[in-house]
Protein backbone atom coordinates (compact mmCIF):
# COMPACT_ATOMS: atom_id res chain seq x y z
CA UNK A 1 0.00 0.00 0.00
CA UNK A 2 2.75 2.33 1.15
CA UNK A 3 4.22 1.78 -2.71
CA UNK A 4 0.99 2.41 -4.51
CA UNK A 5 1.35 5.84 -2.74
CA UNK A 6 4.58 6.35 -3.18
CA UNK A 7 4.35 5.71 -7.06
CA UNK A 8 1.09 8.03 -7.44
CA UNK A 9 3.05 10.82 -5.58
CA UNK A 10 6.19 10.65 -7.83
CA UNK A 11 3.84 10.69 -10.83
CA UNK A 12 2.18 13.76 -9.74
CA UNK A 13 4.85 15.58 -8.85
CA UNK A 14 6.72 14.78 -11.76
CA UNK A 15 4.41 16.61 -14.41
CA UNK A 16 4.11 19.82 -12.63
CA UNK A 17 7.41 19.43 -10.17
CA UNK A 18 9.71 22.88 -9.38
CA UNK A 19 12.90 23.28 -8.04
CA UNK A 20 11.68 23.62 -4.33
CA UNK A 21 10.89 20.07 -4.55
CA UNK A 22 14.18 18.74 -5.96
CA UNK A 23 15.70 18.22 -2.46
CA UNK A 24 12.77 16.29 -0.49
CA UNK A 25 11.95 14.09 -4.00
CA UNK A 26 15.95 13.16 -3.93
CA UNK A 27 16.09 12.30 -0.61
CA UNK A 28 12.76 10.24 -0.79
CA UNK A 29 13.85 8.51 -3.46
CA UNK A 30 16.32 7.59 -1.24
CA UNK A 31 14.73 5.95 1.29
CA UNK A 32 12.53 3.76 -1.71
CA UNK A 33 16.04 1.89 -2.56
CA UNK A 34 16.68 -0.16 0.92
CA UNK A 35 12.66 -1.20 0.59
CA UNK A 36 13.44 -2.78 -2.90
CA UNK A 37 16.38 -4.30 -1.30
CA UNK A 38 14.36 -5.69 0.77
CA UNK A 39 12.08 -7.26 -1.44
CA UNK A 40 14.36 -8.73 -3.34
CA UNK A 41 16.17 -10.01 -0.44
CA UNK A 42 12.44 -11.55 0.20
CA UNK A 43 11.84 -12.97 -3.17
CA UNK A 44 15.21 -14.20 -3.96
CA UNK A 45 15.70 -16.28 -1.03
CA UNK A 46 12.18 -18.20 -1.18
CA UNK A 47 12.12 -21.25 -3.39
CA UNK A 48 9.39 -22.72 -5.56
CA UNK A 49 6.70 -22.40 -2.39
CA UNK A 50 5.22 -18.95 -3.20
CA UNK A 51 1.30 -19.38 -3.44
CA UNK A 52 -1.00 -17.02 -5.69
CA UNK A 53 -1.08 -14.56 -3.15
CA UNK A 54 2.13 -14.30 -3.08
CA UNK A 55 3.11 -13.85 -6.57
CA UNK A 56 0.39 -11.38 -6.91
CA UNK A 57 1.82 -9.40 -3.86
CA UNK A 58 5.20 -9.47 -5.05
CA UNK A 59 4.46 -8.72 -9.06
CA UNK A 60 2.55 -5.85 -7.70
CA UNK A 61 5.09 -4.75 -5.19
CA UNK A 62 7.97 -5.18 -7.95
CA UNK A 63 6.02 -2.78 -10.21
CA UNK A 64 4.92 0.15 -7.81
CA UNK A 65 8.71 -0.14 -6.44
CA UNK A 66 10.35 0.17 -9.62
CA UNK A 67 8.11 2.77 -10.70
CA UNK A 68 8.98 4.87 -7.92
CA UNK A 69 12.60 4.06 -8.92
CA UNK A 70 12.91 4.90 -12.25
CA UNK A 71 11.05 8.24 -11.07
CA UNK A 72 13.42 9.55 -9.09
CA UNK A 73 16.21 8.34 -11.04
CA UNK A 74 14.63 10.55 -13.98
CA UNK A 75 14.12 13.62 -11.71
CA UNK A 76 17.63 13.25 -10.55
CA UNK A 77 19.36 13.11 -13.22
CA UNK A 78 17.36 16.18 -14.52
CA UNK A 79 18.34 18.50 -11.17
CA UNK A 80 21.64 16.97 -11.15
CA UNK A 81 22.60 16.88 -7.42
CA UNK A 82 25.72 17.25 -5.76
CA UNK A 83 28.06 14.66 -5.60
CA UNK A 84 27.89 13.57 -2.30
CA UNK A 85 24.05 12.41 -2.58
CA UNK A 86 25.19 10.58 -5.74
CA UNK A 87 27.73 8.47 -3.74
CA UNK A 88 24.86 7.37 -1.32
CA UNK A 89 22.85 6.36 -4.91
CA UNK A 90 25.63 4.28 -6.06
CA UNK A 91 26.47 2.39 -2.76
CA UNK A 92 22.59 1.34 -3.21
CA UNK A 93 22.80 0.90 -6.63
CA UNK A 94 25.68 -1.44 -6.11
CA UNK A 95 24.06 -3.79 -4.05
CA UNK A 96 21.00 -3.46 -7.09
CA UNK A 97 23.62 -4.78 -9.39
CA UNK A 98 24.80 -7.58 -7.58
CA UNK A 99 21.10 -8.88 -7.35
CA UNK A 100 19.29 -7.66 -10.66
CA UNK A 101 20.70 -10.79 -12.50
CA UNK A 102 20.21 -13.31 -9.88
CA UNK A 103 16.48 -12.21 -9.43
CA UNK A 104 15.68 -12.15 -13.39
CA UNK A 105 17.17 -15.52 -13.78
CA UNK A 106 15.23 -17.00 -11.01
CA UNK A 107 12.05 -15.35 -11.44
CA UNK A 108 12.58 -16.66 -15.56
CA UNK A 109 13.27 -20.17 -14.42
CA UNK A 110 10.50 -20.98 -13.53
CA UNK A 111 6.69 -20.47 -14.52
CA UNK A 112 5.25 -20.70 -11.16
CA UNK A 113 7.20 -17.76 -9.67
CA UNK A 114 5.87 -15.62 -12.71
CA UNK A 115 2.76 -17.61 -14.51
CA UNK A 116 2.55 -14.38 -16.90
CA UNK A 117 4.30 -15.60 -20.01
CA UNK A 118 4.29 -11.60 -20.85
CA UNK A 119 5.58 -10.11 -17.60
CA UNK A 120 8.33 -12.51 -17.73
CA UNK A 121 9.28 -10.94 -21.16
CA UNK A 122 9.22 -7.70 -19.81
CA UNK A 123 11.82 -8.72 -17.32
CA UNK A 124 13.55 -9.62 -20.16
CA UNK A 125 13.58 -6.23 -21.50
CA UNK A 126 14.67 -4.49 -18.08
CA UNK A 127 17.68 -7.23 -18.54
CA UNK A 128 18.68 -5.85 -21.73
CA UNK A 129 18.76 -2.45 -20.42
CA UNK A 130 21.95 -3.40 -18.07
CA UNK A 131 23.71 -4.36 -20.66
CA UNK A 132 27.08 -2.39 -21.20
CA UNK A 133 27.51 -0.42 -24.43
CA UNK A 134 30.64 1.18 -25.08
CA UNK A 135 28.85 3.63 -27.74
CA UNK A 136 26.88 5.00 -24.92
CA UNK A 137 27.46 8.19 -23.58
CA UNK A 138 29.49 7.92 -20.45
CA UNK A 139 27.76 10.41 -18.40
CA UNK A 140 25.32 7.50 -18.03
CA UNK A 141 24.42 7.29 -13.99
CA UNK A 142 24.67 2.97 -14.72
CA UNK A 143 28.33 3.22 -16.84
CA UNK A 144 29.90 0.85 -18.95
CA UNK A 145 31.53 -0.59 -16.48
CA UNK A 146 29.60 -0.66 -13.58
CA UNK A 147 27.18 -2.44 -15.80
CA UNK A 148 29.82 -4.81 -17.32
CA UNK A 149 30.68 -5.97 -13.48
CA UNK A 150 26.78 -7.36 -13.38
CA UNK A 151 27.74 -9.55 -15.52
CA UNK A 152 31.52 -10.30 -15.08
CA UNK A 153 31.53 -10.78 -11.23
CA UNK A 154 28.31 -12.98 -10.16
CA UNK A 155 29.66 -16.73 -9.65
CA UNK A 156 25.58 -17.51 -9.38
CA UNK A 157 24.36 -15.58 -12.38
CA UNK A 158 25.79 -17.70 -15.73
CA UNK A 159 24.55 -20.65 -14.02
CA UNK A 160 21.20 -19.23 -14.44
CA UNK A 161 20.67 -17.05 -16.92
CA UNK A 162 21.83 -19.21 -20.13
CA UNK A 163 18.60 -21.61 -19.37
CA UNK A 164 16.28 -18.89 -17.70
CA UNK A 165 16.96 -17.14 -21.20
CA UNK A 166 16.26 -20.05 -23.49
CA UNK A 167 12.89 -21.01 -21.24
CA UNK A 168 11.82 -17.62 -21.69
CA UNK A 169 12.21 -17.81 -25.24
CA UNK A 170 10.54 -21.17 -25.47
CA UNK A 171 7.61 -20.26 -23.57
CA UNK A 172 6.74 -16.96 -25.31
CA UNK A 173 6.09 -19.08 -28.51
CA UNK A 174 2.63 -19.66 -27.38
CA UNK A 175 1.24 -16.97 -24.93
CA UNK A 176 -2.38 -17.62 -25.18
CA UNK A 177 -2.65 -13.91 -27.13
CA UNK A 178 -4.93 -13.09 -30.39
CA UNK A 179 -1.40 -11.25 -31.59
CA UNK A 180 0.92 -14.39 -30.26
CA UNK A 181 2.72 -14.83 -33.22
CA UNK A 182 3.72 -11.40 -34.07
CA UNK A 183 4.32 -10.61 -30.39
CA UNK A 184 6.53 -12.93 -29.79
CA UNK A 185 9.52 -11.31 -32.50
CA UNK A 186 9.31 -7.60 -29.89
CA UNK A 187 10.15 -10.02 -27.05
CA UNK A 188 12.85 -11.89 -29.15
CA UNK A 189 14.74 -8.73 -29.98
CA UNK A 190 16.11 -7.90 -26.66
CA UNK A 191 16.69 -11.59 -25.86
CA UNK A 192 19.00 -11.56 -28.83
CA UNK A 193 20.83 -8.87 -27.23
CA UNK A 194 21.19 -10.35 -23.81
CA UNK A 195 22.21 -13.82 -26.19
CA UNK A 196 25.12 -12.12 -28.12
CA UNK A 197 26.77 -10.49 -25.34
CA UNK A 198 26.54 -13.49 -22.61
CA UNK A 199 27.57 -15.99 -25.45
CA UNK A 200 31.08 -14.23 -25.86
CA UNK A 201 31.65 -14.43 -22.13
CA UNK A 202 33.73 -17.85 -21.27
CA UNK A 203 31.55 -18.74 -17.73
CA UNK A 204 28.20 -18.16 -19.82
CA UNK A 205 29.60 -19.88 -23.25
CA UNK A 206 30.57 -23.09 -21.00
CA UNK A 207 26.65 -22.64 -19.59
CA UNK A 208 25.02 -23.57 -22.88
CA UNK A 209 27.47 -25.94 -23.79
CA UNK A 210 26.45 -27.80 -20.16
CA UNK A 211 22.86 -27.29 -21.40
CA UNK A 212 23.16 -28.76 -24.93
CA UNK A 213 24.74 -31.94 -23.40
CA UNK A 214 22.03 -32.50 -21.21
CA UNK A 215 19.43 -32.09 -23.57
CA UNK A 216 20.77 -34.62 -25.14
CA UNK A 217 20.76 -36.97 -21.99
CA UNK A 218 17.20 -36.05 -21.87
CA UNK A 219 15.88 -37.10 -24.47
CA UNK A 220 17.69 -40.77 -24.80
CA UNK A 221 16.72 -41.30 -21.22
CA UNK A 222 12.96 -39.61 -21.33
CA UNK A 223 12.30 -38.98 -24.66
CA UNK A 224 11.44 -35.03 -23.89
CA UNK A 225 12.85 -32.36 -25.92
CA UNK A 226 15.04 -30.09 -23.57
CA UNK A 227 15.09 -25.98 -23.91
CA UNK A 228 18.01 -25.93 -26.01
CA UNK A 229 17.09 -28.10 -28.95
CA UNK A 230 13.69 -26.67 -29.08
CA UNK A 231 15.23 -22.93 -29.30
CA UNK A 232 17.12 -24.18 -32.00
CA UNK A 233 14.15 -25.34 -33.73
CA UNK A 234 12.84 -22.20 -32.94
CA UNK A 235 15.29 -19.69 -34.32
CA UNK A 236 15.07 -21.88 -37.52
CA UNK A 237 11.21 -21.17 -37.68
CA UNK A 238 11.21 -17.59 -36.80
CA UNK A 239 14.45 -17.25 -39.48
CA UNK A 240 12.35 -18.83 -42.42
CA UNK A 241 9.47 -16.71 -41.34
CA UNK A 242 11.54 -13.54 -40.99
CA UNK A 243 13.55 -13.78 -43.81
CA UNK A 244 11.12 -14.71 -46.11
CA UNK A 245 8.44 -12.01 -45.27
CA UNK A 246 11.40 -8.97 -45.48
CA UNK A 247 12.51 -10.67 -48.93
CA UNK A 248 8.73 -10.24 -50.10
CA UNK A 249 8.37 -7.11 -48.46
CA UNK A 250 11.76 -5.58 -50.48
CA UNK A 251 10.02 -6.55 -54.09
CA UNK A 252 6.73 -3.63 -52.56
CA UNK A 253 8.76 -1.15 -51.15
CA UNK A 254 6.38 1.61 -51.38
CA UNK A 255 3.44 -0.15 -49.92
CA UNK A 256 5.80 -2.24 -47.64
CA UNK A 257 8.45 0.02 -46.40
CA UNK A 258 8.10 0.17 -43.47
CA UNK A 259 7.33 -3.55 -42.56
CA UNK A 260 10.54 -4.43 -44.58
CA UNK A 261 12.84 -2.80 -42.41
CA UNK A 262 11.43 -4.08 -39.50
CA UNK A 263 11.77 -7.47 -40.66
CA UNK A 264 14.93 -6.68 -41.78
CA UNK A 265 16.40 -5.70 -38.53
CA UNK A 266 14.51 -9.08 -36.97
CA UNK A 267 15.99 -11.30 -39.82
CA UNK A 268 19.37 -10.08 -39.63
CA UNK A 269 19.49 -10.05 -35.81
CA UNK A 270 17.88 -14.15 -35.79
CA UNK A 271 20.55 -15.47 -38.62
CA UNK A 272 23.17 -13.30 -36.98
CA UNK A 273 22.52 -15.69 -33.96
CA UNK A 274 22.15 -18.99 -35.43
CA UNK A 275 25.46 -18.28 -37.54
CA UNK A 276 27.78 -18.38 -34.53
CA UNK A 277 25.39 -20.76 -32.29
CA UNK A 278 26.31 -23.20 -35.14
CA UNK A 279 29.98 -22.06 -35.15
CA UNK A 280 30.47 -23.72 -31.46
CA UNK A 281 27.33 -26.31 -31.52
CA UNK A 282 26.52 -27.94 -34.72
CA UNK A 283 24.70 -31.56 -33.74
CA UNK A 284 21.64 -30.08 -32.54
CA UNK A 285 21.13 -29.09 -36.04
CA UNK A 286 22.09 -32.02 -37.80
CA UNK A 287 19.65 -34.32 -35.46
CA UNK A 288 17.19 -36.13 -37.70
CA UNK A 289 14.22 -34.09 -36.75
CA UNK A 290 15.75 -30.63 -37.67
CA UNK A 291 18.18 -31.90 -40.74
CA UNK A 292 15.99 -31.83 -43.41
CA UNK A 293 14.38 -28.30 -42.44
CA UNK A 294 17.43 -26.34 -42.13
CA UNK A 295 18.82 -27.46 -44.79
CA UNK A 296 15.72 -26.62 -46.32
CA UNK A 297 16.01 -22.54 -45.09
CA UNK A 298 19.53 -22.37 -46.14
CA UNK A 299 19.10 -23.96 -49.82
CA UNK A 300 15.88 -21.66 -50.05
CA UNK A 301 16.94 -17.91 -49.08
CA UNK A 302 19.96 -18.62 -51.12
CA UNK A 303 18.38 -18.97 -53.90
CA UNK A 304 16.69 -15.60 -53.41
CA UNK A 305 19.88 -13.80 -52.24
CA UNK A 306 22.15 -15.61 -54.83
CA UNK A 307 20.20 -17.21 -57.68
CA UNK A 308 18.55 -15.38 -60.44
CA UNK A 309 15.83 -14.18 -58.25
CA UNK A 310 18.08 -11.74 -56.71
CA UNK A 311 17.35 -9.42 -59.36
CA UNK A 312 13.63 -9.28 -57.70
CA UNK A 313 15.11 -7.39 -55.06
CA UNK A 314 16.07 -3.82 -56.66
CA UNK A 315 16.18 -1.29 -53.79
CA UNK A 316 17.62 1.78 -54.23
CA UNK A 317 18.74 2.81 -50.88
CA UNK A 318 19.77 -0.60 -48.81
CA UNK A 319 20.65 0.99 -45.88
CA UNK A 320 17.47 3.07 -44.89
CA UNK A 321 15.39 -0.38 -44.86
CA UNK A 322 18.37 -1.97 -42.91
CA UNK A 323 18.40 -4.90 -45.89
CA UNK A 324 22.31 -6.31 -45.87
CA UNK A 325 22.01 -8.87 -48.71
CA UNK A 326 25.99 -9.01 -48.63
CA UNK A 327 25.72 -9.74 -44.92
CA UNK A 328 23.06 -11.91 -45.07
CA UNK A 329 25.01 -14.49 -47.55
CA UNK A 330 28.35 -14.29 -45.85
CA UNK A 331 25.97 -15.57 -42.16
CA UNK A 332 24.35 -18.35 -44.08
CA UNK A 333 27.52 -19.34 -46.00
CA UNK A 334 29.21 -19.54 -42.43
CA UNK A 335 26.37 -21.76 -41.62
CA UNK A 336 26.85 -23.70 -44.46
CA UNK A 337 30.62 -24.19 -43.35
CA UNK A 338 29.63 -24.99 -39.98
CA UNK A 339 26.91 -27.80 -40.46
CA UNK A 340 28.64 -29.06 -43.34
CA UNK A 341 31.54 -30.77 -41.48
CA UNK A 342 28.34 -33.43 -41.08
CA UNK A 343 28.03 -36.14 -43.84
CA UNK A 344 24.30 -35.86 -43.19
CA UNK A 345 23.91 -32.13 -43.32
CA UNK A 346 25.80 -32.67 -46.80
CA UNK A 347 23.40 -35.24 -47.97
CA UNK A 348 20.43 -33.06 -46.94
CA UNK A 349 21.42 -29.98 -49.02
CA UNK A 350 21.47 -31.97 -51.96
CA UNK A 351 18.28 -33.80 -51.15
CA UNK A 352 16.78 -30.90 -51.33
CA UNK A 353 14.86 -30.91 -54.95
CA UNK A 354 13.15 -27.49 -54.17
CA UNK A 355 16.16 -24.81 -54.25
CA UNK A 356 19.57 -27.14 -54.48
CA UNK A 357 21.90 -26.81 -57.93
CA UNK A 358 25.52 -27.09 -58.25
CA UNK A 359 25.29 -23.52 -60.10
CA UNK A 360 23.40 -21.96 -57.41
CA UNK A 361 26.56 -22.62 -55.00
CA UNK A 362 29.13 -21.83 -57.98
CA UNK A 363 27.27 -18.44 -57.88
CA UNK A 364 28.08 -17.97 -54.03
CA UNK A 365 31.80 -18.33 -54.69
CA UNK A 366 31.67 -15.88 -57.30
CA UNK A 367 30.09 -13.52 -54.74
CA UNK A 368 32.68 -14.44 -51.77
CA UNK A 369 35.56 -13.36 -54.42
CA UNK A 370 33.82 -9.96 -54.99
CA UNK A 371 34.33 -9.40 -51.34
CA UNK A 372 37.39 -8.29 -49.92
CA UNK A 373 38.98 -10.49 -47.18
CA UNK A 374 36.93 -13.41 -47.51
CA UNK A 375 39.89 -15.32 -49.62
CA UNK A 376 40.03 -18.07 -46.59
CA UNK A 377 36.09 -18.72 -46.64
CA UNK A 378 36.31 -19.12 -50.80
CA UNK A 379 38.43 -21.86 -50.59
CA UNK A 380 36.89 -23.51 -47.54
CA UNK A 381 33.58 -23.35 -49.55
CA UNK A 382 35.08 -24.34 -52.56
CA UNK A 383 36.18 -27.70 -50.74
CA UNK A 384 32.96 -27.71 -49.21
CA UNK A 385 31.23 -28.14 -53.12
CA UNK A 386 33.12 -30.64 -53.80
CA UNK A 387 31.96 -32.69 -51.07
CA UNK A 388 28.23 -32.01 -51.98
CA UNK A 389 28.59 -33.02 -55.54
CA UNK A 390 29.97 -36.55 -54.48
CA UNK A 391 27.19 -36.36 -52.39
CA UNK A 392 24.98 -35.75 -55.23
CA UNK A 393 26.02 -37.87 -57.37
CA UNK A 394 25.43 -40.86 -54.98
CA UNK A 395 21.91 -39.41 -54.66
CA UNK A 396 21.23 -39.99 -57.89
CA UNK A 397 22.42 -43.19 -58.26
CA UNK A 398 20.22 -44.52 -55.12
CA UNK A 399 16.93 -42.61 -56.79
CA UNK A 400 17.83 -44.25 -60.32
CA UNK A 401 17.58 -47.96 -58.09
CA UNK A 402 15.00 -47.02 -55.57
CA UNK A 403 11.04 -48.31 -56.41
CA UNK A 404 8.19 -46.44 -55.78
CA UNK A 405 7.34 -47.74 -51.85
CA UNK A 406 4.41 -48.80 -51.14
CA UNK A 407 1.61 -46.28 -49.82
CA UNK A 408 1.26 -48.12 -46.36
CA UNK A 409 5.28 -46.94 -46.01
CA UNK A 410 5.10 -43.36 -46.44
CA UNK A 411 4.85 -41.29 -44.25
CA UNK A 412 1.36 -38.94 -44.68
CA UNK A 413 2.68 -35.75 -43.79
CA UNK A 414 5.70 -35.47 -45.36
CA UNK A 415 5.22 -38.14 -48.01
CA UNK A 416 8.47 -39.84 -47.55
CA UNK A 417 9.42 -43.56 -46.79
CA UNK A 418 9.01 -43.96 -43.22
CA UNK A 419 12.22 -45.83 -41.64
CA UNK A 420 10.98 -45.58 -37.83
CA UNK A 421 6.89 -45.83 -37.89
CA UNK A 422 4.99 -44.69 -35.11
CA UNK A 423 1.55 -44.65 -33.76
CA UNK A 424 0.07 -41.76 -32.13
CA UNK A 425 -1.86 -42.38 -29.21
CA UNK A 426 -5.10 -40.22 -29.38
CA UNK A 427 -5.57 -39.92 -33.18
CA UNK A 428 -3.91 -43.19 -34.59
CA UNK A 429 -2.14 -42.32 -37.13
CA UNK A 430 1.12 -43.73 -38.08
CA UNK A 431 3.77 -41.70 -38.93
CA UNK A 432 7.86 -41.29 -39.10
CA UNK A 433 9.23 -40.53 -35.81
CA UNK A 434 11.38 -37.52 -37.00
CA UNK A 435 8.57 -36.20 -38.58
CA UNK A 436 6.46 -36.18 -35.26
CA UNK A 437 9.76 -34.87 -33.44
CA UNK A 438 10.23 -31.94 -35.43
CA UNK A 439 6.34 -30.86 -35.06
CA UNK A 440 6.90 -31.69 -31.75
CA UNK A 441 9.57 -29.37 -31.08
CA UNK A 442 7.39 -26.24 -32.55
CA UNK A 443 4.03 -27.55 -31.02
CA UNK A 444 3.20 -30.59 -28.55
CA UNK A 445 0.09 -31.34 -29.75
CA UNK A 446 -0.94 -34.23 -31.78
CA UNK A 447 -1.11 -32.73 -35.35
CA UNK A 448 -4.21 -34.69 -36.72
CA UNK A 449 -6.74 -33.87 -33.40
CA UNK A 450 -4.91 -31.14 -31.63
CA UNK A 451 -4.33 -33.39 -28.46
CA UNK A 452 -1.54 -32.76 -26.05
CA UNK A 453 0.92 -35.05 -26.96
CA UNK A 454 4.45 -35.66 -26.05
CA UNK A 455 7.27 -37.50 -27.74
CA UNK A 456 7.69 -39.78 -24.86
CA UNK A 457 3.95 -40.82 -25.79
CA UNK A 458 4.10 -42.38 -29.15
CA UNK A 459 3.61 -46.11 -29.61
CA UNK A 460 6.38 -47.87 -32.31
CA UNK A 461 5.09 -49.97 -34.95
CA UNK A 462 7.68 -52.92 -34.70
CA UNK A 463 5.81 -55.09 -37.15
CA UNK A 464 5.49 -52.56 -39.42
CA UNK A 465 9.05 -51.16 -39.23
CA UNK A 466 10.78 -54.40 -39.89
CA UNK A 467 8.16 -55.01 -43.02
CA UNK A 468 9.80 -51.61 -44.26
CA UNK A 469 13.30 -52.65 -43.66
CA UNK A 470 12.53 -56.18 -45.00
CA UNK A 471 11.03 -54.39 -48.15
CA UNK A 472 14.62 -52.15 -48.30
CA UNK A 473 16.57 -54.84 -48.32
CA UNK A 474 14.95 -56.53 -50.78
CA UNK A 475 15.29 -53.42 -53.36
CA UNK A 476 19.10 -53.59 -52.06
CA UNK A 477 18.38 -50.08 -50.98
CA UNK A 478 21.20 -49.02 -48.24
CA UNK A 479 19.48 -48.68 -44.38
CA UNK A 480 22.25 -45.92 -43.53
CA UNK A 481 21.14 -43.81 -45.85
CA UNK A 482 17.77 -43.51 -44.27
CA UNK A 483 18.34 -44.27 -40.89
CA UNK A 484 20.16 -40.81 -38.93
CA UNK A 485 19.10 -41.97 -35.65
Amino acid sequence: MAAQVLSATFSKVLLNYQSSYAYAITNLGLMILPCFKKWLNSVNNRQDNFTLNDRRYSMKAMKNVCTCIHIHIYVYASIRRPMMMASDWLTKLRWCKERIGCTWGSGNKSSARIKNPHLRAKLAESLAVFLPKETEQQNNLFSYSFRKKAFLESSVVPKILPKSLLQLFVDIEFTGHTMEFYQKFNYRHYMYGILEYIWNIPSYHAEFKKLDEEGKIQYKRDMVFSSFPRFINLLINDSTYLLDEALQKEQNLQQYGYFAKNYNIMANETVHVLCYVTKDISRPFASPCMIDGMAAFLNYFLVHLVGPKRRELKVSDFQKYNFEPRKLVVNILSIYLSLGKEDDFCRAIVKDGRSYSTELFQASIELLERIEGRQDMVNEFRHFITRLDKWYEQLKLEEQEMPEPPDEFLDPISCVLMVDPVKLPSSGKIVCKSTISKHLLSDEKDPFNRSPLRLDQVIPCNELREQIRAWMLENKIDLKSFNRD
